[in-house]
């Protein structure tokens, strides 16, 4: 019955590494001084910000091992494996909801006045 959670669970993490692994690749062309294009073209202009970094990293340099162990976790627990892992999980997924949040607001408010 739970099992379609740790499907949609699946679905989602590996969009998100999708998208990590596109930044990642964007950020780094611009840090190389490259063209980068993103879907509207802004990526470029806040990946120079200080809000696209979080703890001396950029944003999705921790979101790539975030999402992959979101991908294994949802593969193994539609497996039967790893239960314990859910609390571990389950606090990574509330501290990043912080940082999103966090990371929302500097977009739009503090980017806006600039």
């Amino acid at each position: 019955m739970i099992g379609w959670l740790y499907v949609a669970l699946l679905v989602t993490a590996s969009g998100g590494l999708l998208l990590a692994c596109y930044l990642t690749a964007v950020f780094l062309r611009v840090q190389r001084g490259e063209s980068a294009k993103c879907l509207d073209g802004a990526c470029p202009i806040v990946m120079q910000t200080p809000a696209a970094r979080l703890a001396g990293f950029p944003n999705f340099y921790l979101a790539l091992p975030f999402y992959f162990m979101l991908v294994v976790f949802a593969t193994l627990r539609l497996h039967g494996y790893a239960e314990w892992l859910f609390w571990p999980l389950a606090v990574a997924s509330l501290l990043s909801l912080a940082a999103s949040a966090w990371l929302i607001y500097s977009l739009l408010v503090k980017l806006k006045h600039r």
